[in-house]
């Protein structure tokens, strides 16, 4: 795909004028087009919707715009400096970009608060010019003086080290720094700009998301700079470590500043963008990282794009960041939106006022023309802003329950034909970890990948019926989710006012409600209460029978099922079953949490500064202890060192029915412990790791670049890379590792010895199954590809996908939303759309899809037709 943009940009014409209106209604859109002598055409296009865009291009000799202004503004503070190198070698490919007829200056501003006399000022370090002008220096000229700004920025001391670009910005556009600016010949009037933010936390001034926590700031320089730039009522006696969540009456905001900058620049084409963390799936969970709260919401306002730093790959991101430079200042059939929360059934596009075909290109948020233009043409691009949907609660009623729906539930039954009946007979001793780690609870409960039929069809005869569809009142309009996971047969979702709510299969208490019974097999999610954890939850994780959760003070608590210990609690009693999860203590863990990951019966967590403790379950080395015993079921984790991991963990995964473990260490290396039967761990043998060594006493893994996250099947394991693609290893019975084959990887071989799962788009978030993949792309599609059973990867049937065909011969899922991530279970899937709505596929047998029947969804229709779940 990005091959096809350069070409684009080869062929565009040598003049254009972008004559760009955004306006709200037809009589404004008119007056503009009178004011710039555009006649009415040969015909008339109508006006849009109320609140909606439309932009007009076309070329005009007497009005060419060949000028662009390039401001970057990054952050000064010491936690970028790993990345200052990598930073400023992605901007030589912005500026080989540039095409060469175009005017362009570049410049840098400073992320400085009101204390540096460098805030809202251009930047010179030393010798080299403020202003690189590309007419006036050569491009190698302009690409060193470049790097020595951004190599070498002044630190604000005030200001957490340089953490304020959205005060900065706003500060230049002031009278006096303006006209400063534009004396210095920056700031053109007849100019289209570009600002690219540089940042690795959240704008001081940046406003979080409900239900985000900010990163503590133990120096309270966040809070002072807060105090004193960002808001104007707020007293000092309110530094109290939660500064951001007051009811401020804030002065600077991400919409406060782009409308300024609007304001400044009228009519001229305005590019926003950043390199920045944009995705929590992909941070490196060290030090203060923070997704760029502030910036982010800016670039989308704006109708930018984001490079996420978390790749280390920043020349293709920036790439894309010229062509949208180059579309602003010479538009021919290649036009930039200005937001990026696009209605896409809204677009319109209108050549010489008839309608024309186009296409839109989610990654660069651009309408692309299919027809071919004249010099005299015009186009008018129309579209309106996404409302976000209220989740309606759709619970396709009743079925009231037959969980006949085929309840040979238990997935997969037979399937696998060697992979882990249990789930890795031969992994040492112990074989068959869980048919006896099950000792009597009696609904027989699936021992693990093959879990036995569905037991319990009518299992919880009395879910006492409370239809009450009263909606609550409306003081906000409803908490969205932050994110979702599945368990073996339930569903667990967090929202943003850090409540946790479970559905699905409760035979442990594994929902958390101090009873029983199964939810959402007969009931509306609407009326669910939420999990009572004692304090707010930041983070959670499920289990095959169990959950964790993250607390707001770093705790981690748990509850489910404890026959190995896997709750951490000392001793093997289920919680959840008959008490609130609150009534017993947390996990003693030695250090403060900043995520939990769980297996089928064992459980991580990463701790602050990077250490992993494991406990529970340990018959395959799990635990990554160099010993075979488990953990937690008459100790406390605390008492037992952290799992020797060679260095700083800063992402892992462990997924719901998996006896392996992967670590990303700082830096990007690998290393994967615990079972290995199918090569899982890609080392390239089928040795088991853990049970008398300790993970670091292996090599990392050779996976040809640095990965980002992590997700680890029953028998397999795929990686995110820094080049934003997929590689998969281990067990293949099913076509799970998405190569059209089904010959397993990593027993023989290493992981960087094949290519990465043939996607053809830009991966930013993966999950796995059972024996299922699942990936979420740039572009918010989302494809999913292994066992097919019950429908769980949202084809509309039940066939296995990778086994004979890859991901690329199959059409994305359809969601009827923009998705976000996706999470596995034993036998279904749930997906949390871009705004935070979720939506559920697969097997419902238990009401682990949570529309208030038994039924399988995704198996003979398409996510799409049942809609999105009424949990909030």
């Amino acid at each position: 795909m990005r091959e096809t943009f350069l070409k684009t940009l080869n062929v565009i014409l040598l003049s254009g004028l972008l004559i760009l209106t955004s306006c709200l209604s037809g009589s404004e859109e008119e007056a503009t087009d009178n004011a710039f002598g555009i006649g009415d055409g040969p015909a008339v296009v109508p006006a849009p919707p109320p609140n909606c865009f439309h932009d007009t291009y076309q070329i005009n000799d007497e009005f060419i715009t060949r000028k662009l202004d390039v401001l970057i503004i990054p952050d000064t503070s010491g936690s970028i400096v790993d990345e200052r190198a990598a930073i400023a070698d992605g901007f030589d490919n912005f500026i080989n970009l540039l095409p060469e007829e175009v005017d362009a200056r570049v410049a840098v501003m400073l992320a400085h608060s009101s204390k540096s006399m460098r805030s809202g000022k251009l930047y010179r370090k030393g010798g080299e010019p403020t202003l690189l002008d590309v007419s006036a220096l050569t491009v190698d000229e302009v690409k060193t003086h470049l790097r020595t700004k951004l190599m070498h920025p002044k630190v604000d001391g005030f200001g957490d080290g340089g953490e304020t670009g959205l005060f900065s910005l706003n500060k230049s556009l002031g009278d006096e720094e303006y006209q400063a600016a534009q004396d210095e010949g920056f700031f053109r009037d007849d100019a289209a700009l570009v600002v690219i933010f540089v940042a690795d936390e959240n704008d001081i001034c940046g406003e979080y998301p409900d239900g985000v926590l900010p990163v503590p700031d133990p120096d309270k320089k966040e809070e002072m700079t807060f105090f004193t730039d960002c808001v104007s009522d707020a007293p000092q006696s309110a530094m109290n470590g939660k500064y951001q969540r007051g009811d401020y009456n804030r002065v600077i905001t991400h919409s406060i500043v782009l409308n300024n900058l609007k304001a400044r620049r009228g009519n001229m084409p305005l590019v926003v963008g950043g390199v920045i963390y944009n995705n929590l799936e992909t941070m490196p969970l060290k030090g203060e990282n923070e997704i760029g709260y502030g910036y982010l919401q800016m670039i989308e306002e704006a109708g930018g794009i984001t490079v996420d730093l978390a790749t280390g790959r920043y020349g293709d991101g920036l790439s894309r960041l010229g062509i949208l430079a180059s579309s602003a200042v010479k538009p021919e059939k290649e036009f930039n939106l200005k937001t990026a929360k696009v209605d896409l059934d809204s677009i319109k596009v209108f050549l010489d006022g008839v309608p024309a075909n186009y296409t839109y290109v989610h990654e660069l948020n651009q309408v692309h023309l299919q027809e071919e233009t004249t010099i005299l043409s015009k186009v008018d691009v129309q579209y309106c802003p996404k409302v976000e949907p209220t989740p309606t609660p759709t619970p396709t009623p009743e079925p009231t329950a037959t969980p006949t729906p085929t309840p040979t539930p238990t997935p997969e039954p037979t399937v696998e034909p060697t992979p882990e009946p249990t789930p890795e007979p031969t992994a040492t001793p112990t074989p068959t970890p869980e048919p006896t780690v099950e000792p009597t609870p009696e609904p027989t409960p699936e021992p693990t990948a093959t879990p036995t039929p569905t037991p319990e069809p009518t299992v919880e005869p009395t879910p006492e019926p409370t239809p009450e569809p009263t909606p609550t009142p409306v003081p906000t309009p409803a908490p969205k989710n932050l994110m979702v996971t599945a368990g073996g047969f339930h569903t667990c979702a967090l929202n943003s006012a850090n409540e946790v709510r479970c559905w699905g299969r409760n035979n442990f208490g594994q929902l958390g409600l101090g009873h029983m019974n199964s939810m959402g097999d007969n009931e509306s999610l609407d009326s669910l209460p939420a999990v009572d954890l004692g304090e707010k939850a930041v983070y959670i994780a499920s289990g095959l029978y169990h959950n964790c959760a993250v607390l707001e003070s770093g705790n981690v608590r748990c509850w489910g099922y404890n026959n190995l210990g896997q709750l951490g609690l000392g001793n093997t009693v289920n919680v959840g079953d008959d008490e609130s999860p609150s009534s017993v203590s947390t996990v003693s863990l030695g250090g403060e949490a900043l995520r939990v990951y769980l297996g089928t019966f064992y459980s991580c967590a990463l701790l602050k500064g990077g250490a992993v403790r494991c406990w529970g379950q340990n018959a395959n080395g799990q635990l990554g202890l160099g010993h075979l015993n488990n953990i937690g079921d008459d100790e406390v984790p605390s008492s037992i060192s952290p799992v020797s991991v060679g260095g700083a963990v800063v992402q892992m995964d462990v997924s719901t029915v998996s006896n392996h473990v992967c670590a990303i260490l700082d830096g990007g290396d690998v290393r994967c412990w615990g079972s290995n039967t199918y090569g899982q761990l890609g080392y390239g043998h089928m040795n088991t790791i853990g049970d008398d060594e300790v993970p670091s006493s292996q090599p990392v893994l050779s996976i040809g670049q640095k990965a980002l996250s992590m997700a680890t099947g029953n028998v397999h394991t795929c990686a995110l890379l820094a080049d934003e693609t997929v590689r998969c290893w281990g067990g293949n019975s099913f076509g799970q590792l998405g190569y059209g084959h089904m010959m397993s990887i990593g027993d023989d071989e290493v992981p960087s010895s094949i290519a990465s799962v043939n996607i053809e788009a830009n991966i930013t978030q993966i999950s796995t199954g059972n024996f299922s993949s699942c990936a979420v792309t740039s572009s918010k599609d989302m494809v999913c590809w292994g066992q097919g059973s019950f429908g769980k990867l949202g084809q509309g049937n039940v066939n296995n996908i990778g086994d004979d065909e890859e991901p690329i011969d199959i059409p994305w899922i359809n969601t009827g939303h923009n998705m976000r991530s996706s999470a596995g279970g034993i036998n279904h899937t749930c997906a949390m759309t871009d705004d935070g709505s979720i939506m559920c596929f697969g097997q419902g047998s238990f009401g682990q899809l949570g529309y208030g029947n038994t039924l399988n969804i995704g198996d003979d229709e398409v996510p799409a037709s049942v809609g999105l779940l009424p949990v909030q």
